[in-house]
């Protein structure tokens, strides 16, 4: 049969080997050749950011303890920024909008993405959207509700002993 999945099996009863129809294992070395190339990345999973009455959205790449963000077109930004916004940030939605990959719109009162815009930081991709200090590990969520810090996003945080976490630092 065409589907069919045999296994080859030791002297135990335990299964060693599979024997797949050859239309299986053509898909299985495409996965493989596609998980090479890294045409899979972390695009399949992107973050969103709401905030007052706008959206953001993007993805991590790079990585994972210290990922850069990708905020992707469509985006949405505050149009004002709070006073401790740092001027970097400033700078940096000053140039998106000469440059005209931040245009206003009007109908939602803020400023769009025109393009996707690669960030240093998730954190950074946070605070130009929302014009304000926000940490941007927390911030991003999937739509399983996990922040990109509890998805393994972001440097481990050690006790003041050293330990990775509380659970493997020693209790006296």
């Amino acid at each position: 049969m065409g589907s069919e999945i045999s296994f080859v099996v030791d002297a135990a009863g335990r299964r060693t080997h599979a024997i797949v129809p050859i239309e299986t294992y053509n898909a299985l070395l495409a996965m493989q050749e596609l998980l090479k190339s890294g045409s899979f990345k972390q695009r399949d999973e992107l973050y969103y950011l709401n905030f007052k009455q706008h959206h953001a959205k993007g993805y991590p790449i790079g990585p994972h303890q210290k990922p850069q963000f990708v905020l992707a077109r469509g985006s949405q930004t505050e149009l004002m920024n709070a006073p401790s916004l740092p001027s970097r940030i400033v700078e940096l939605k000053e140039e998106l909008l000469a440059s005209g990959k931040l245009t206003l719109d009007p109908e939602h009162n803020c400023f769009v993405l025109n393009e996707d815009v690669k960030l240093p930081s998730p954190s950074q991709a946070a605070l130009l959207c929302t014009g304000m200090v926000v940490n941007g590990l927390d911030a991003f969520v999937n739509t399983a509700g996990f922040s990109l810090r509890s998805s393994g996003y972001g440097r481990k945080r050690r006790t003041k002993h050293g330990a990775r976490s509380p659970q493997s630092a020693e209790i006296k």
